[in-house]
């Protein structure tokens, strides 16, 4: 099957600076979006507070809710040190914090460098944190982004649930570091519920037969998996997002 894709979008020129400014901040928030709205979910859940996409960095930029993250999963960590016998030397100290911190306040730095103090602590690389004023002032959201992802594959190790996306990063590498099976007869097909993955592979042929865009591009979808198909030149990886009922990819 064969699908239209977008060519590459091109920029404003370099001949206006502003413009150019404007449209890369744009295309950079745009590729934020679903880490945001993926870790927006995971502190929602961890925290018990209300988070989005749209609201991430104005819920975390006076650094007391990432305070209270690391409270969180230090208790999480001590529990699955002692049942798992783990044997790990985690950090156990209380996170000084101020929780009514005024966001670009002075407090709000503190609290955040105390938070980042104990990422460091726990075993995030100093190529994964950013700095306070990144946080605080807005500059750096997709390090905070990768910062709370690296947090996220380190708390999956002591069985707190991570991020879809951690999730999803996880399958990916089980699913390479298993060989692909020789080709065999398919079994008889029998009525009834489709499987999930029949679902995934109606929805994309369906995509690839009747795109929502008229690009003048075209590339062969090829199905080479469960979830993995090879668009042109590059491999795939399509899940089915229940939550928002439609396809994502990877």
């Amino acid at each position: 099957m064969c699908s239209p894709v977008s060519p590459k979008v091109r920029g404003p020129g370099l001949s206006d600076m502003q413009q150019y400014s404007q449209w890369l901040a744009i295309r950079h928030e745009a590729n934020l979006f679903p880490m945001k709205e993926d870790l927006a979910m995971w502190l929602a859940n961890l925290l018990g507070k209300e988070i989005t996409a749209e609201t991430f960095m104005e819920k975390l930029d006076n650094g007391a809710l990432l305070c209270q993250l690391a409270e969180t999963l230090q208790e999480k960590f001590k529990d699955s040190n002692s049942e798992n016998r783990l044997g790990e030397n985690l950090p156990g100290k209380k996170i000084p914090c101020r929780a009514n911190a005024p966001s670009g306040s002075f407090f709000a730095r503190d609290n955040t460098a105390n938070f980042l103090s104990w990422c460091r602590d726990v075993g995030v690389g100093d190529t994964c944190l950013f700095e306070s004023e990144g946080l605080v002032l807005h500059k750096q959201p997709r390090e905070v982004c990768l910062c709370l992802l690296e947090l996220g594959r380190i708390a999956a190790r002591f069985g707190v649930e991570p991020s879809g996306l951690i999730k999803l990063e996880k399958e990916i590498e089980e699913t390479l570091a298993v060989p692909p099976p020789s080709p065999s007869p398919s079994p008889p097909k029998s009525p009834g519920k489709k499987s999930t993955g029949k679902l995934l592979d109606d929805a994309v042929q369906h995509i690839s037969e009747d795109p929502p865009c008229k690009c003048p591009s075209k590339f062969c979808v090829e199905r080479l998996s469960q979830g993995r198909y090879r668009v042109g030149e590059k491999i795939l990886f399509i899940r089915v997002n229940y939550f928002f009922s439609n396809c994502k990819l990877s």
